[in-house]
């Protein structure tokens, strides 16, 4: 392992959201290995405990505090668990997302909320709690989501999902423009096979 004060995030704390596997869990050992102490999140407990102590691995702080976006009243536990363990959060990366596949016309009431509040509403909250703590800090902070290429050439049986990650990319522009003059960057990654 590289000397930890010439990794580029040393110092810094990184909130991933559905960072236990997949794109999420690599983000975050990225992160890690750039020296970034990491808040860990998804939905089961025990996969968030076994991903935090793998992230002190790799010589940082980590924190586990699961949490189901699905409910939006988790996203803001989630933020406000986050803001009162770590010393400051310089990173926001809302990468948890899911799908419920099926013909839009059969989606039901629930299963449009489900995906609604993991892809778009849950991320829209944590951003509210990143931004009201990076601008009351004093400015500055990275604030990354994660879209798909589905927002741009339609996923078969995916017409929510699709249709809340183009709203993510709609909402990072936005937050983007009125984050800048505290030095806040807001980005969108939208990655494909």
């Amino acid at each position: 392992m590289s000397d930890p004060s010439s990794r580029r995030l040393a110092g810094q704390t990184a909130l991933v959201t559905g960072s236990t596997r997949g794109i999420g869990r690599t983000i975050a050992e990225w992160l890690a290995r750039e020296g970034a102490n990491i808040v860990v999140s998804g939905r089961d407990q025990d996969a968030v405990e076994r991903s935090a102590a793998e992230m002190r691995e790799l010589g940082v702080e980590a924190w586990g505090v699961p949490a189901d976006l699905a409910r939006v009243s988790e996203a803001h536990r989630l933020a406000e668990a986050t803001l009162s363990q770590v010393p400051r959060l310089d990173i926001l990366v809302n990468n948890a997302g899911m799908s419920i596949r099926g013909h839009f016309w059969e989606v039901s009431d629930g299963e449009w909320e489900e995906q609604v509040n993991v892809n778009l509403r849950s991320p829209f909250v944590l951003t509210q709690h990143a931004a009201r703590h990076m601008i009351e800090r004093g400015g500055g902070g990275r604030i990354v989501n994660i879209s798909t290429i589905g927002a741009h050439a339609a996923h078969k049986d995916a017409a929510v999902y699709d249709s809340a990650k183009g709203a993510i990319e709609v909402m990072t522009r936005n937050c983007a423009y009125e984050l800048a003059p505290y030095g806040v960057s807001v980005n969108c990654v939208i990655p494909g096979a």
